[in-house]
């Protein structure tokens, strides 16, 4: 049988946290805030001092001019000043986003800076995950994302300092089975009894041991169900193709 799938007003688009404690921008260094026009929509992940990864979901309408496309790094403050605001020279979807039964599948999006950001203690690049997850030695392990977005599902307020949390991995059959098989296996699925990613964190890591394993992509509300995270494993080679950021340093088959 074939399933559809329609998200419900409001679903996934913008994930933000719930349950979130405060954060410096030293221990994320690697997030971003991303603005069009002026303001946050989503938040992004620094892997390379001109490459930025973010959630397709959130450029989903396509961004007609990339010069109203802002990376904002190094603070901890939402549109904080303290950081530096960088511009934007070109943002690519993967080409399979919006072209599959769930339209969260293959959520990942990649930005070009147009100058490349100094690394230092608040704004530095984050390893990409080489192995595997969602082993049964995954489950046990403590991961973290952090955001900007609201703390509470239905609300339009962002929070205006970094949250973060700790979640772990759901099997992710389990999570499938949840979610009444929708799932792809470009999906990690984690969470915590009302603690999650909601409105406004889309596009954040999922982070563990200061690695990327996931980006922060949708979920059924905000914490009442696990998030699902786009598995950037399933990814390496296409960002590689589309930037050598990795160089041969690539996934073996």
């Amino acid at each position: 049988m074939t399933q559809t799938f329609e998200a419900e007003p409001g679903y996934m688009d913008n994930k933000r946290l719930i349950g979130g404690k405060p954060a410096t921008i030293n221990t994320f260094p690697f997030q971003v805030q991303v603005e069009i026009d002026g303001k946050l929509v989503c938040a992004g992940v620094i892997v390379s001092d001109r490459i930025i990864l973010s959630a397709a979901h959130s450029f989903k309408d396509g961004v007609l001019n990339e010069s109203t496309v802002f990376v904002r790094a190094g603070t901890s403050k939402r549109g904080g000043c303290d950081g530096v605001l960088m511009e934007v020279e070109k943002v690519e979807n993967h080409e399979k986003f919006g072209h599959s039964i769930n339209p969260f599948d293959y959520d990942i999006s990649i930005l070009w800076l147009k100058k490349p950001l100094n690394f230092k203690k608040s704004i530095h690049s984050i390893p990409i995950a080489r192995h595997i997850t969602n082993t049964s030695i995954d489950l046990f392990k403590t991961f973290y994302v952090a955001g900007w977005g609201v703390e509470k599902e239905g609300s339009r307020n962002y929070t205006d300092v970094l949250k973060f949390i700790e979640i772990h991995l759901v099997n992710w059959t389990v999570c499938n089975e949840m979610y009444e098989g929708i799932l792809t296996e470009r999906m990690i699925c984690a969470g915590n009894l009302k603690v999650d990613a909601c409105q406004g964190d889309s596009g954040g890591g999922l982070v563990h041991n200061n690695i990327l394993y996931g980006i922060v992509s949708w979920g059924l509300g905000c914490g009442r169900f696990p998030g699902l995270y786009t598995d950037i494993i399933k990814f390496r080679d296409w960002i590689n193709e589309r930037t050598g950021i990795l160089g041969e340093d690539r996934l073996e088959t």
